[in-house]
């Protein structure tokens, strides 16, 4: 009986699948079925125990039974799909923060090849002592002395 019940609910679950677009194998649909009725199992424990020392009678239980079931297989369906979009956004993230750091990264190339090529075509002019730069900022007046020159 409970085989028919998973077998029942599994292709409930496939067809759940299909509408929330997601694709899942078959027996793992099958599977989750399984687990699913574990609430139904220990409800109808339950149920049985007391009807034991009880004369107690709900009237549709095995339709609770299988409807228990069938919303924690929906719901660990749906779950799955949120977790499966929210690991593409992340994907789709990531690709595109790669993608601009490749660009950057090859802007700069470009800037350095192009900088390397001015600096091939001009020649440098010998660098002067740094002192001797010091004394003529200072008699022109340019930069402001910073830190112990002050």
């Amino acid at each position: 009986q409970f085989l028919w019940y998973a077998v029942i609910l599994s292709i409930f679950g496939y067809i759940t699948t299909f509408i929330a677009k997601i694709k899942m194998r078959y027996a793992a649909i099958f599977n989750m079925s399984c687990y699913a009725f574990t609430l139904s199992i220990l409800l109808q424990t339950m149920y049985v125990g007391v009807n034991i020392f009880v004369d107690f009678n709900i009237k549709y239980f095995q339709v609770m039974y299988i409807s228990v079931a069938a919303i924690y297989l929906i719901a660990a369906i749906f779950l799955i799909r949120t977790e499966f979009l929210k690991q593409q956004i992340e994907a789709t993230k990531m690709v595109t923060i790669k993608k601009q750091e490749d660009n950057e990264t090859k802007e700069e190339q470009e800037e350095n090849k192009e900088t390397n090529k001015d600096e091939q075509k001009e020649p440098k002019a010998p660098e002067e002592p740094k002192e001797k730069n010091k004394e003529k900022e200072k008699k022109q007046g340019g930069i402001e002395p910073n830190g112990s020159e002050a």
